[in-house]
C-alpha cells in the first residue's frame, strides 16, 4: 500500500488524481505509469480538487502506513530473536540498538 500512496502523490504532481481501478490497470507494469497516465479514463484532472489537501491527507497517509510496516518487521525480529533465545540486538530501526 506505500507504493500505491506513492504513485498516487507521483500523479498529483503530474496534475493527475488516479483511482484504484487505474492502480488495477497498471498492476505491476510500473514502466507503463507515464502511459496509462495519459490514456487512462481512471486518470483524472487535478484541477478539480483540493490538490495541497489532499496531497497532505495522502502523505500523512503513507507515512502512517510506513511506520506500520516497519513495527511489523521489528516485532518479526524480535519473534525470531526471541525464539532462537536472545530478544536483544534487534537494529535501530526497531528502537533497539544495533547487533
Amino acid at each position: 500500500m506505500v507504493q500505491e500512496h506513492d504513485l498516487f502523490l507521483d500523479a498529483l504532481a503530474k496534475g493527475k488524481v488516479i483511482t484504484t481501478a487505474f492502480l488495477r490497470e497498471l498492476g505491476d507494469d510500473d514502466e507503463a505509469f507515464e502511459d496509462l497516465l495519459e490514456t487512462s479514463g481512471e486518470a483524472r484532472d487535478s484541477a478539480n480538487y483540493d490538490v495541497a489537501r489532499l496531497r497532505a491527507a495522502v502523505e500523512r497517509d503513507r507515512d502512517i502506513l510506513r511506520d506500520l510496516v516497519r513495527a511489523a518487521s521489528c516485532g518479526e525480529r524480535r519473534g525470531r530473536s526471541q525464539a532462537r533465545g536472545g530478544g536483544r540486538g534487534v537494529g535501530e530501526d526497531c528502537g533497539g540498538s544495533a547487533p
